[in-house]
């Protein structure tokens, strides 16, 4: 192989790498997107249930609202943290929060799990 193919492969395999870089930048960008899309809804669902239930409460609808209000937020404090961090697993904590979070032992785990520090997903 002389020094011209040398370049010419090293110009390509360059070509190739860039392309392939973009292309990754993309699909994390659209994964960024998603994620957001999904935060928003569980916030925005959350969010509602506590304002229904102090609603309801204030009203004499749902005896003692406002408490309920809070510990349904403390019950859901996992899931809202993973939301709001950006977790990749958050729909995963929510659902596990969802149907364990009543013993300790969920909750607990969910909690740290949301807490847990994430590489980058490559």
């Amino acid at each position: 192989m002389n020094v011209g193919d040398r370049m010419e492969s090293d110009v390509g395999r360059s070509a190739r790498e860039l392309y392939r870089e973009s292309y990754a930048d993309e699909e994390r960008n659209r994964k960024q997107q998603r994620r957001g899309g999904e935060k928003g809804v569980v916030l925005a669902v959350a969010v509602g249930a506590l304002v229904l239930i102090a609603v309801l409460g204030k009203v004499g609808a749902i005896p003692g609202g406002s408490v309920y209000a809070v510990i349904l937020a403390l019950y859901f404090l996992p899931a809202m943290i993973a939301s709001n961090r950006g977790h990749r697993n958050s729909g995963p904590i929510f659902v596990v929060n969802l149907f364990l979070g009543w013993t300790l032992i969920g909750w607990v785990g969910c909690l740290a799990w949301g807490l847990a520090h994430q590489e980058a997903v490559r």
